[in-house]
């Protein structure tokens, strides 16, 4: 008997689009989902696309090998599963971030503190869900990126997993063209990623929050021109004093990732269709 015809089967498809699930279905994406913008979604299109619209041969002879077909996982579904999980996850904290500094001026400003305080600067503390969210933002950007590294090695039969050290992880591989290409991005990064990555033998912010130390957002400062948040991981400036250096610096962050996973995949794709032609 064939699933089509199956008795169980045909009453759990009707529990699944009966009114009932589906509002249920609705609720829990409603309340725990989070996705990145169609924007950001963009290459992850692109990606499935050329793995399924026609199948790559090489795609296809691993899916046919059963010794080669986990490196079918660890391509495809480490960059549709694991790489676009983890930017989801960059976005989810970076717009707690924004949501939490944004309603702690919004309050500030109902507030005439400047009339108490004079000439005088108070710093506040009081910001743990602040820091916490910002712990987890630089732990899921570095994530992500060793993601990304893991699911491209796969190309190569290999199984690198660091994004810092990828240059060594593809020393000595026959498909040397496609490896220089994700090469010459991951070169252009190397200064912008630094703080998740360490560069000259510095210990990154990455590894001082993962190893090290309690690392925060920033301390708001409240004086006479307003409220600024100061220091932190990001260093922020106290002359940036009633703005969003916070969500600021992490938007550029943002945006940097992004950028560099669209050309990651864009240059991986390009490289293997000219090694296959």
């Amino acid at each position: 008997m064939n699933e089509q015809t199956d008795p169980v089967f045909t009453q759990m498809a009707l529990a699944f689009f009966s009114a009932e699930v589906q509002q249920s279905i609705q609720v829990i994406k409603q309340v725990a989902h989070h996705d990145i913008s169609d924007e950001m979604a963009k290459p992850f299109l692109a990606f499935h696309a050329y793995m399924t619209n026609p199948q790559p041969e090489f795609i296809t002879a691993w899916r046919a090998d059963p010794k080669r077909e986990p490196r079918y996982h660890q391509l495809v579904n480490g960059v549709l599963g694991n790489v676009r999980g983890a930017l989801a996850a960059v976005t989810y904290h970076h717009t707690n971030l924004e949501v939490i500094e944004a309603e702690i001026r919004t309050q500030l400003a109902k507030i005439n503190f400047q009339s108490a305080l004079g000439n005088s600067t108070l710093g506040l503390g009081g910001t743990q869900k602040l820091d916490f969210e910002y712990q987890s933002y630089v732990l899921a950007y570095r994530r992500c990126l060793d993601y990304l590294t893991r699911a491209l090695s796969a190309y190569f039969g290999r199984d690198a997993h660091s994004f810092r050290r990828m240059n060594r992880g593809l020393v000595g591989v026959r498909e040397v063209a496609v490896a220089q290409a994700l090469l010459d991005v991951h070169a252009r990064y190397q200064q912008p990623f630094q703080f998740v990555l360490g560069v000259d033998g510095k210990i990154s912010l990455r590894d001082r929050i993962a190893h090290r130390d309690f690392v925060g957002a920033g301390c708001f400062n409240l004086s006479r021109f307003g409220v600024g948040l100061v220091g932190g991981g990001e260093n922020l400036n106290p002359r940036f004093l009633d703005q969003s250096p916070l969500a600021s610096a992490l938007g550029r962050r943002t945006l940097l990732l992004q950028t560099c996973i669209a050309e990651m995949l864009d240059a991986f794709t390009v490289a293997t269709q000219s090694e296959r032609a």
